[in-house]
């Protein structure tokens, strides 16, 4: 499986962003605090979130805070609300 574009609406540094990407190898060239970062984050995250049927925004999210000891706290009242 191959992804063939992104999209990304109001996550960070993007209000509307669409790159379509090529089959092989994509390269992402720009100054400091243009989202190249966030860029590969939302792309993992999407990645990671969809190996199970779960919320994405945990996994999603998880990639954007380097402390997630909250998003555990969320988790479990999202989970506790089913």
């Amino acid at each position: 499986m191959s992804i063939e574009f992104i999209k990304i609406k109001n996550l960070t540094v993007f209000d509307d962003l669409k790159v379509n990407l090529s089959s092989g190898v994509n390269v992402f060239i720009g100054q400091n605090g243009t989202g190249k970062t966030h860029l590969l984050k939302a792309v993992y995250g999407a990645c990671e979130a969809s190996k199970e049927e779960k919320d994405i925004s945990f996994d999603f999210l998880r990639c954007f805070k380097e402390d997630t000891s909250y998003l555990n706290f969320l988790h479990n009242i999202s989970n506790n609300q089913k």
